[in-house]
């Protein structure tokens, strides 16, 4: 399946390609820089945004380096199409990271924070029992924080994977993902 569709992707020139990821990712881009009002317990309303701030930035920084050497995020070539792309990509994945993170406006901030560090520090002097624990806290927080995202998006948030998932088919090869056939084996040939 994703053979035939990156076969079908590479045939669109790469300049429309690039175009049409780009006018995706702006669209992904409006979407969460916009501020959403939302109510929680029935009563209470919250406005709530997903602009990027310095601690989701510096984290989608430390995730998007592995991803610009092996998926190939940057062509080879590096031209304006394909840096307005990167720029595009790490702004969303910054504010996408604002969720679990709870960074912005999120409903459990500091709490969520405070066990990051908590878990990491366990990690680092080997307690793994409280690292455990730790982790699986930061998981609820995250959870927490994913589910009010959530509520605040409603249907933009479909909206808003579609236009990634159409910006990734038409930037990213997918051939990469798939691994290649196993070369050897057993072919059987009969000798006559």
């Amino acid at each position: 399946m994703l053979k035939v569709l990156s076969g079908r992707v590479r045939r669109i020139p790469r300049w429309t390609r690039k175009s049409l990821a780009i006018l995706s990712l702006f669209g992904a881009a409006a979407i969460v820089s916009v501020e959403y009002t939302y109510s929680f317990l029935w009563i209470f309303t919250r406005e709530t945004s997903f602009v990027p701030d310095f601690l989701s930035s510096m984290v989608a920084g430390i995730c998007l380096v592995p991803l610009i050497k092996n998926v190939r995020l940057i062509d080879r070539r590096l031209d304006v199409l394909s840096l307005i792309v990167f720029a595009l990509f790490f702004y969303i994945f910054a504010a996408i990271l604002t969720i679990p993170l709870g960074s912005g406006s999120g409903v459990v901030r500091y709490p969520m924070i405070a066990s990051v560090v908590f878990a990491a520090a366990s990690m680092i002097v080997k307690a793994r029992y409280v690292a455990l624990a730790a982790i699986a806290v930061t998981i609820f927080l995250s959870s927490v924080n994913l589910a009010h995202a959530s509520d605040a998006l409603g249907p933009f948030g479909f909206l808003l994977v579609t236009l990634l998932l159409v910006a990734k088919v038409l930037v990213v090869d997918l051939r990469s993902f798939v691994s290649p056939p196993p070369s050897g084996g057993s072919s059987t040939k009969i000798r006559q």
